[in-house]
């Protein structure tokens, strides 16, 4: 009985991973760290939006709309550029009540617990209940695991992961057996 339940989670996971790769209303088309810029496309649309990566960030709108992959990869390269200052300015600029950043949870089968001294990340698998620690980058690095977080926390994560990269930036190949699989584009 246990390996049919095992089974049946294995592909009712799958189906929700495919399911959402065509579901996201916004997609990340090009980040620039250069110029600091986003590029984004609403679905259906032939237009494309650019924005500040400060202004993606303090827009929840764009971050909710996003994959959690995307929202990460967002929130790392905020991370890389962080200047505190400029996201707060791109708030005030919003003007909007739902422009705080949160780390909801709506959609997310992961959720984030706590953050210890050490940097690691503690999250909870809200359906099994199971706790996990990772550190932000190893998170991010895994798309298995990131796509299972709100769009909200795995930016934040990113976030979290990108201050790390800029910070230690060489050690960041240590962490883990495996090669970081986000790169810094010029």
């Amino acid at each position: 009985m246990s390996t049919l339940k095992n089974i049946w989670l294995a592909v009712k996971n799958a189906y929700q991973d495919i399911k959402t790769l065509d579901i996201s209303a916004i997609r990340l088309e090009e980040i620039d760290i250069s110029k600091k810029i986003v590029v984004v496309r609403s679905r259906g649309a032939r237009a494309v939006l650019k924005l500040s990566i400060a202004e993606a960030i303090a827009d929840p709108s764009i971050v909710a709309n996003l994959l959690s992959a995307q929202a990460c990869w967002l929130g790392y390269y905020a991370g890389l550029i962080y200047d505190p200052s400029e996201i707060h300015r791109q708030k005030q600029l919003l003007k909007s009540a739902d422009s705080a950043f949160s780390l909801k949870c709506n959609k997310g089968q992961y959720k984030i617990v706590s953050q210890d001294r050490k940097g690691e990340i503690t999250y909870i698998n809200i359906t099994t209940h199971v706790v996990k620690s990772n550190h932000p980058i190893d998170i991010a690095q895994d798309n298995a695991i990131i796509s299972n977080f709100d769009t909200s926390q795995a930016c934040y994560i990113g976030i979290l992961a990108g201050i790390y990269a800029e910070k230690y930036g060489a050690n960041i190949s240590v962490r883990g057996n495996k090669r970081p699989l986000l790169r810094l584009v010029k």
